[in-house]
């Protein structure tokens, strides 16, 4: 199967409208390195945010 990006963007942005929410980074960082957290954010008003996966990006295996 090829990937194709625009297809892509499309079924993330329905995705992100049918739950109401955002994808985010949180970055920690101080002279020993930088730490990187995925997370949801809900659109609903308390910002609360649900963690993906740490790391440099998310995969299918982070989210089981």
């Amino acid at each position: 199967m090829t990937f194709n990006v625009d297809v892509f963007r499309r079924e993330f942005r329905d995705l992100l409208e049918r739950h109401n929410v955002s994808v985010g980074v949180n970055l920690e960082g101080d002279t020993h390195g930088l730490d990187q957290t995925f997370v949801v954010i809900e659109s609903n008003g308390n910002g609360k945010e649900h963690e993906l996966g740490p790391g440099r990006y998310v995969d299918q295996h982070d989210l089981k």
